[in-house]
């Protein structure tokens, strides 16, 4: 099934609708019913609008997306791609370390000729927040409890822009920390404030204001080395002139990089850091322009999509994320044919499946064994753990194997997107050559007592926003949660309490809905099922069974909105950021206990779970479809 093809047939139901919105005599019940439909038509064509995919790798940081992606593109180094060659320099997109990027990379095509990196700069005021936490985490005590965690690439990258040869802790080095200082500031360090002339100093060296090269290009050398070295330079803060990046994008040759055609391009998102609700991944998953990989260890495959934040998003009422999302289980070694009770690589895989299938039913998952794949980037690569003894043909064969895989799940959609569609141009027929009668409104007439009757069993629990926020605050490491205080709630790719208000708000309205929800479904089936014969019937209750989907999901999505909106403008600038600031290091002890007591009593005072309340989102599901139900 052709993409083009889904479009034709798009307009062609949309054109029938059309015409039953215009036709004075229809019944507003049966338009009611053909532009619940329509909605999910237009729906349909939007996605099949696109052309091409950007593929984007999701995944906690080190998990190897940036190896996968290397390897599976041809990125990569084929001089060390070879007997001897060392495993670890083969990709591309790696640092130098073989550590953790410093931020999201996205691979685009152009076409012109050679290779081509854009920097986006990290603002300057979130580049001096790093710098300060560099900075207190060289000065910390090693005995302090409460212990700023700087990740080793962001010391790695602040040490060489600043050009500071050591950054280890600052009672080992104190000399050399006060000739740094000197060299810097032309003055002695003051004892008693070094930590502001530490900050000071690294901050002049580093010049931020002044690092402008933001494109770099390659001039004549090899294009791939050029690549890799560039790259090194930008991730362990070598490049001169070159800001801290808050994403790179590189640009190739179409023709000498050439992707396959269902690619648009392929992005490395920054890795996730436990279970924190993070926008930006929220933001790529639901953009219809994407199609995610997130990706999963051997060991525990199938846990990254049946935990919070991610599970949220994969509810068994969504209907088209399932078709743009593969979870990959990245092999290192031997994991698969060394599964418990494997006998074999391809028994290892459906082990780990089904093991899979069972966490995400239990947690009401939406994705199936479709979804599932498996990846070595190193198979068929026989190697002692630094070095390539030999490389056999199952490397090109694995690698060619994901890619028709990804293609043919893409053609999929589209299979999947026609008989949807020969569906509601069924009914849509029916709604066009059938009159509503009085058999039909009597339907209707059961469906909104119905409706009506669950209005009193709606039991939305917004208390679950203090127990939900103090669990995460507790179990979030104190110097992650010390730099989300520093910016106000909104560490964004770490902690942001905004972000986790929207994820519970998701908990609090399907645990509101849920029942009611499914029960709707049934009754709508049943009632609308004792005319099985009748095609205006089956018509009309697609109309009801779409309009029922539609509008759980609108409203579950502006739940989420409402609880993010509303903490932020209640205390976002609030002074109590000031209060939790001076928490840190005062020896009060239980540092993520006393945050997660004061801000409780701080959104209490606000009156948020009120405010929140009173949009009543759960509730206005069930009025709205009373309401689409009125005769």
């Amino acid at each position: 099934m052709q993409r083009n093809e889904i479009i034709r047939k798009c307009d062609e139901i949309l054109s029938v609708i059309n015409g039953i919105n215009t036709d004075t005599n229809k019944h507003l019940l049966v338009k009611k019913a053909a532009e619940s439909l329509m909605k999910r038509v237009d729906k349909i064509k939007e996605i099949c609008n696109v052309e091409k995919y950007n593929i984007c790798f999701i995944g906690k940081a080190g998990i190897g997306k940036s190896t996968a992606i290397s390897h599976l593109l041809g990125l990569v180094d084929e001089e060390e791609l070879k007997e001897q060659g060392e495993i670890d320099k083969i990709p591309l997109l790696k640092t130098a370390s073989g550590k953790t990027t410093l931020c999201a990379t996205e691979i685009r095509m152009f076409d012109r000729v050679g290779v081509e990196i854009e920097i986006k700069p990290l603002e300057e005021e979130e580049f001096n927040n790093i710098v300060e936490e560099f900075c207190r985490s060289i000065l910390q005590d090693s005995k302090t409890e409460e212990k700023i965690n700087c990740p080793s690439e962001v010391k790695r990258a602040i040490s060489n822009m600043a050009g500071l040869k050591c950054s280890k802790n600052w009672d080992e080095n104190k000399e050399e920390y006060e000739v740094y200082i000197k060299g810097a500031l032309g003055k002695e360090m003051n004892e008693e404030d070094k930590l502001q002339d530490l900050l000071e100093a690294v901050l002049k060296k580093i010049d931020y204001k002044n690092r402008k090269n933001i494109i770099l290009k390659s001039e004549g050398e090899t294009l791939k080395r050029w690549l890799k070295e560039t790259l090194v330079a930008i991730n362990d803060g070598k490049s001169s002139d070159v800001p801290y990046p808050d994403k790179i994008i590189i640009k190739l040759n179409r023709k000498e990089f050439g992707l396959p055609l269902y690619m648009n391009g392929v992005f490395d998102t920054r890795g996730l850091d436990g279970e924190v609700a993070r926008e930006d991944i929220s933001q790529i998953i639901d953009d219809i322009n994407n199609f995610c990989i997130i990706c999963d260890e051997i060991a525990t495959y199938g846990n990254r999509l049946a935990s919070s934040p991610l599970k949220e998003k994969y509810p068994i009422q969504e209907r088209d994320l399932k078709y743009r999302t593969i979870v990959m289980g990245l092999e290192r070694g031997y994991e698969l044919e060394n599964v418990n009770d494997a006998l074999g690589r391809e028994r290892g895989k459906d082990i780990k499946k089904d093991e899979a299938i069972d966490k995400w039913n239990s947690e009401k998952v939406g994705l199936d064994k479709i979804n599932m794949l498996f990846y070595n980037p190193l198979f068929g690569l026989k190697n002692d753990g630094k070095l390539v003894i030999e490389k056999n043909g199952d490397y090109e064969e694995e690698r060619e194997n994901i890619l028709n895989n990804l293609e043919n799940f893409i053609k999929n959609m589209y299979i999947a997107y026609n008989e949807e569609l020969q569906n509601i141009s069924v009914s849509i027929n029916s709604l066009k050559n059938n009159k509503l009668e009085e058999i039909h409104m009597q339907l209707f007439k059961e469906m909104i007592v119905e409706v009506d009757n669950r209005k009193t069993q709606v039991n939305s629990n917004y208390d679950l926003l203090f127990s939900e926020l103090r669990s995460k605050i507790v179990s979030i490491h104190p110097s992650t949660l010390n730099a989300s205080v520093r910016r106000r709630g909104s560490y964004n790719g770490s902690f942001d309490v905004y972000d986790e208000a929207g994820i519970i708000s998701i908990k609090e309205y399907d645990s509101a809905l849920d029942r009611i929800y499914y029960y709707i479904l049934e009754r709508s089936e049943s009632i609308f099922g004792k005319n099985a014969d009748d095609d205006l019937s089956k018509a009309l209750l697609e109309g009801i069974m779409q309009k029922i989907y539609e509008l759980y999901m609108y409203y579950r999505k502006q739940n989420e909105e409402v609880y993010k909106g509303i903490l932020q403008d209640n205390i976002k600038n609030d002074d109590i950021w000031e209060e939790l600031k001076g928490y840190w290091g005062s020896g009060r002890g239980n540092y993520r206990g006393s945050i997660a007591d004061s801000l409780e009593d701080r959104i209490r005072s606000k009156k948020v779970v009120e405010k929140i309340a009173s949009e009543k989102n759960t509730l206005k599901f069930i009025e709205k479809l009373g309401e689409f139900l009125e005769i």
